[in-house]
């Protein structure tokens, strides 16, 4: 009885332990490496032209080094057995000729509502593909112009709609950031120059007040006066112009070494729990 009660345990626990080990695969992904990409530079932004990496699960940068991406190019990713799914952010408008020709392991493909066109044969040979999640909506798909010729397989599907894509920074981000300091820089330098002006225009009303004998005493507390609103307002106008603190944005995170412990972390458990199970079967 013991015995038997000991080995349901340990079944428990060893299926609790592979079960738990599936989780961070499910829930967790990154942004596949910027590296991974060969790209041609354009007037509005990259081309993606060859994909070198890897990753069977590739979210395509929204931005690399810089600059937005916004085309898949020509068999960019033809011929690649080891993708099972690939996503497509915010940005790209066209994805080019065969881009995914042959993937015969790809499943799943997510794609931006900013995509415009599809051309031929863009999933052609895709056996696997089943899947089709769209961040738009049903209008909006129907305004995309799709080359039916070789996309038998992708034409077939019918898209979920309104995906979420995964959170990217866009290229206008850092622009923005530097558009902030400039306009901080000259609002200081305007303040900076008015409140001189005032003081100046001060100092001069009492030197003629002196020259001429008369009493100006009233003139140069009315000019102190308004230098001390300039400065005031001048300090009024930088403090309004400091952008808020934007809220931290929570890093991605990353499940490449969390993999490998898992994985070692079942196998040791497993060793673990089959030497206490035939400690507690071996007779005394």
């Amino acid at each position: 009885m013991k015995q038997n009660i000991m080995k349901k345990t340990i079944s428990l626990l060893g299926a609790a332990m592979l079960f738990a080990a599936s989780l961070p695969f499910a829930v967790y992904a990154d942004v596949s490496a910027e590296e991974d990409f060969i790209c041609t530079q354009t007037d509005d932004g990259v081309v993606i032209t060859r994909y070198v990496g890897e990753d069977e699960e590739i979210i395509i940068p929204a931005v690399i080094d810089g600059s937005p991406v916004t085309e898949i190019g020509e068999r960019a990713f033809e011929g690649n057995p080891d993708i099972v799914s690939v996503e497509i952010p915010s940005g790209v408008t066209k994805i080019g000729y065969h881009a995914f020709t042959a993937d015969r392991g790809l499943e799943t493909v997510t794609i931006a509502s900013t995509v415009t066109e599809i051309e031929e044969g863009v999933f052609h040979e895709c056996e696997s593909l089943s899947a089709i999640n769209y961040e738009g909506d049903e209008d909006s798909w129907s305004g995309i112009t799709i080359d039916q010729k070789n996309n038998d397989a992708f034409v077939a599907l019918t898209p979920e709609y309104n995906a979420v894509l995964t959170e990217q920074e866009s290229a206008d981000d850092g622009d923005d950031a530097d558009s902030e300091e400039i306009t901080d820089e000259n609002t200081d330098e305007n303040s900076e120059d008015g409140t001189e002006s005032s003081t100046d225009a001060a100092d001069e009303t009492e030197s003629a007040a002196d020259e001429d004998g008369s009493v100006v005493t009233e003139t140069a507390s009315e000019q102190t006066t308004s230098s001390e609103a300039a400065d005031t307002g001048a300090v009024s106008s930088v403090a309004a112009s400091q952008p808020e603190t934007p809220a931290a944005q929570p890093e991605p995170q990353s499940t490449g070494g969390t993999k490998l412990k898992i994985i070692f972390g079942v196998i040791v458990g497993v060793a673990v729990l089959d030497i206490l199970y035939y400690s507690v079967k071996k007779p005394k």
